[in-house]
């Protein structure tokens, strides 16, 4: 955690993306995200720049950033 931390206060996040992409078990997962708003059902493309899931909803790509309240990922 610390080097992570260090990353992220060195300004590097894309090396810090890099290595999470890496790690991603949901990226080309059907998922369905429950949200105090809304459900949505797609599926899970990549990770953005900035951390958000990148879906695939029907022919619609839609993010999901860091700044939505995920309750719930159900995968498909």
């Amino acid at each position: 955690i610390e080097i992570n931390y260090n990353t992220l206060k060195d300004d590097k996040f894309s090396s810090l993306l890099k290595e999470l992409r890496s790690y991603s078990f949901v990226t080309g997962k059907n998922v369905k995200i429950k949200t105090p708003m809304e459900l949505i059902s797609g599926k899970v493309i990549n990770l953005d720049k900035n951390g958000a899931l990148i879906l695939r909803i029907n022919s619609r790509i839609k993010k999901i950033g860091y700044n939505k309240i995920i309750s719930k990922i159900i995968f498909d």
